[in-house]
């Protein structure tokens, strides 16, 4: 919960680890080994791990910041106990390196208009 973060800081790396639904425990492992074979040729394996807990850490620090703040600003607890945690922070992290690898021919090859597609008059 945010109110414990200042007396066990360790939480705010340990808060991405677990998660309390089946689904997205898998959907997460799914995407991260997806990504790692991916980004396998183009990272090593001391930037991936820098980079994810770079990722967990800045994810997790904006959600207590931001239940501090909902809890200053409407004064309801449940926002000081409600419990961080989850992958999404992380899974939004993967996807934008995965896009941002993506080279330029790669991208342009996935732009090509089709064939069938009606080329305007003044075009050509």
């Amino acid at each position: 919960t945010p109110n414990e973060v200042l007396i066990k800081p360790y939480q705010l790396l340990t808060s991405n680890l677990f998660d309390t639904s089946t689904p997205n425990v898998l959907l997460t492992c799914g995407v991260l080994l997806l990504a790692a074979l991916l980004l396998r040729g183009r990272w090593q394996a001391y930037e991936a791990l820098r980079f994810v807990l770079i990722v967990c850490t800045l994810q997790a620090l904006a959600s207590w910041c931001g239940m501090v703040l909902l809890y200053v600003l409407f004064r309801e607890e449940h926002f000081l106990f409600a419990q961080l945690g989850g992958c999404g922070g992380l899974l939004g992290g993967v996807s934008v390196a995965l896009k941002q690898q993506q080279t330029t021919s790669e991208r342009l090859l996935l732009q090509t208009p089709s064939s069938s597609t009606p080329v305007p008059d003044g075009a050509i």
